[in-house]
């Protein structure tokens, strides 16, 4: 690293924990993050995330703004976060299966009509944060080469980003939440969890308190939950950082489907 990059990242208050992390991409997130303060004046609030060390930070997704929050909740720590992000925005030229592409509404993606070499530009972007590819076809090998990637994060100690939903919902509200999140818990017992509400109008990202996998198994409360279904227990915790309205949609609708679902022969 030379002086000036010494000099922007103490500027910005980062510090680099790997080699990989370039200083065009923290210039990049800083700026975002400043136009989202501009535009939505996001209020953050709860739990400080780690200033070193391995964790895993939850969040549910509401729209591209969710990346710069994210980056804000960092670098407020001194760190970026590794995100666990599709495929196709590290690598143009990755193709997602027409199932996904019409689960997660791709024609609606304004990310996925961009000029190709804004989408060449978005990757080195995000190649340059260290953002970890995820394929998001479901299969076998998918499946291992993601918790692989998890495993490695950790190993080095790194600060772990991943959204509990699979493409953006407006609302905020958590709607059909996916088990990525706890299979990298599951995966990976005892590294800490720290869930995010994002919520928007008024904008806010709020950091519940840290658990852990091997903790809820423990847990009187949540041990046969934790057991059973994860997933429905991180929503719970993220339900409880958002607002009261999509915090009540969570436990009187949603929660009792996700439930049912699991339940189902």
């Amino acid at each position: 690293m030379n002086r000036v990059e010494s000099a922007f990242y103490n500027l910005v208050g980062i510090k680099p924990e790997s080699e990989g992390i370039k200083w065009y991409s923290v210039a990049f997130f800083e700026v975002f993050a400043k136009f989202d303060w501009l535009f939505h004046r996001t209020i953050y609030e709860g739990t400080p995330l780690p200033s070193e060390g391995p964790a895993l930070i939850v969040a549910n997704h509401t729209s591209m703004w969710d990346i710069a929050e994210g980056y804000r909740m960092g670098q407020r720590s001194g760190r970026v976060v590794r995100t666990f992000t599709r495929a196709s925005l590290l690598d143009p030229t990755a193709q997602e299966s027409e199932a996904v592409k019409t689960r997660t509404g791709h024609k609606k993606d304004i990310l996925n009509a961009s000029p190709i070499f804004v989408k060449r530009l978005l990757a080195a972007i995000l190649n340059g944060a260290e953002a970890i590819s995820i394929m998001r076809g479901g299969s076998l090998k998918d499946l291992r080469d993601f918790k692989a990637r998890g495993r490695e994060s950790f190993a080095r100690g790194m600060l772990t980003g991943i959204f509990i939903l699979e493409t953006r919902e407006k609302s905020g509200k958590l709607v059909d939440p996916k088990p990525g999140a706890e299979i990298l818990a599951r995966d990976n017992p005892n590294i800490p969890i720290y869930p995010v509400g994002i919520a928007v109008k008024p904008y806010r990202a709020s950091i519940g308190k840290p658990f852990t996998y091997n903790q809820m198994l423990e847990s009187p409360e949540y041990g046969a939950l934790a057991r059973t279904n994860f997933t429905v227990l991180f929503c719970d915790r993220i339900a409880d950082q958002l607002d009261p309205k999509n915090k009540q949609d969570w436990y009187e609708v949603r929660r009792p489907l996700a439930l049912s679902r699991r339940k189902s022969p």
